[in-house]
C-alpha cells in the first residue's frame, strides 16, 4: 500500500508540473488600443486598455477538465492600479488520491505592467502543503531574481507562460514560470474551428506548440481572446481548459 501511494504521488506530482508548464505561457507586450491610453491614472497604461477591452473587468475563468471530470479552475483577473496594470492568475486543483484523500494544487502568478512593459513578475505554488515561490523585477531592459532554478537575468520583453495574449503564438522563447528557465517552442497554425464557450459558440484559431513546451493547442477567437486549451498531461490524459467567462459573451 506504501508503495502503491508513493507511485501514484509521484505521478501526480509529475501530472500537476505538466499542468502548470502548460497553463504557464503567456505575459507579453500589449498592443495598441487607441492613439493615447484615457486620461484615468487607472488606464494611462495601453496594456489595461487593450486586456480590459478585451475580456472585461471580470477577467478570464476556465474549467480545468480532466477525464470528463472538473478538477479545477484557472482564473485571469486585470486589476488597474496607480502603477499600471498588475495581471492576476491563478489556478487551484483538487484531485481524489485513492478515494482516500484530496490532493490540493494551488498556483499564483502575479504580473505588474506599465507603459506596456513587465515591470514585476511573482509566483507562488502550494503543492499539497509544499510551498515555493519567487519574484523577478524590471532592471533596466532586463528582467531578474532568483528562480527556482537559480539566478535569472533575461532580456525584455518577456514572454512568460500564462496564454491571455495572443501575441505569444508568434514568439519562439518563452520563459517557464514553474521551472524559472526559458524554454524554445515551435507554434503553428491548425486552422480554424468551432469552440464551444458557456456564452456562445466561436469561430477560432488553434495554435499548436512544439519543442520544449510540446503536446499543447491553444485557441483564440477572430478578436484575440484565448477561449480554449488542451494538452498532455504526463501520464498520458488529455487535459482542457473550457471557457466558463472569456470575454465577449452574448447571452442566450
Amino acid at each position: 500500500m506504501i508503495k502503491l501511494c508513493t507511485l501514484n504521488m509521484t505521478r501526480l506530482r509529475q501530472y500537476i508540473s505538466s499542468v502548470g508548464a502548460a497553463l504557464a505561457l503567456a505575459g507579453s507586450p500589449a498592443w495598441a488600443c487607441g492613439d493615447s491610453p484615457p486620461a484615468d491614472p487607472g488606464y494611462r497604461d495601453a496594456t489595461a486598455c487593450q486586456w480590459l477591452e478585451l475580456y472585461g473587468e471580470e477577467g478570464l475563468l476556465f474549467q480545468v477538465i480532466r477525464k470528463n471530470r472538473q478538477v479545477g479552475e484557472y482564473r485571469t483577473q486585470f486589476i488597474p492600479t496607480d502603477d499600471g496594470l498588475e495581471v492576476i492568475s491563478s489556478m487551484e486543483l483538487t484531485i481524489p488520491i485513492l478515494w482516500v484523500y484530496d490532493y490540493q494544487y494551488r498556483y499564483t502568478g502575479r504580473e505588474l505592467w506599465r507603459d506596456g512593459t513587465l515591470e514585476t513578475l511573482s509566483v507562488t505554488v502550494d503543492d499539497n502543503g509544499d510551498s515555493e515561490s519567487f519574484s523577478l523585477r524590471r532592471d533596466g531592459e532586463r528582467l531578474t531574481g532568483e528562480g527556482p532554478g537559480g539566478a535569472v537575468d533575461l532580456p525584455l520583453p518577456v514572454w512568460a507562460t500564462h496564454h491571455y495574449d495572443a501575441s505569444i503564438t508568434a514568439q519562439s522563447v518563452v520563459f517557464n514560470t514553474l521551472t524559472g528557465r526559458m524554454n524554445q517552442v515551435k507554434v503553428k497554425q491548425a486552422g480554424t474551428e468551432q469552440v464551444a464557450t458557456a456564452g456562445n459558440n466561436r469561430l477560432a484559431t488553434r495554435y499548436t506548440y512544439e519543442g520544449e513546451l510540446h503536446d499543447t493547442d491553444a485557441w483564440y477567437d477572430q478578436q484575440g481572446r484565448w477561449v480554449k486549451l488542451r494538452f498532455k498531461g504526463s501520464d498520458g490524459s488529455t487535459i482542457e481548459l473550457h471557457c466558463v467567462r472569456c470575454g465577449g459573451e452574448v447571452s442566450s
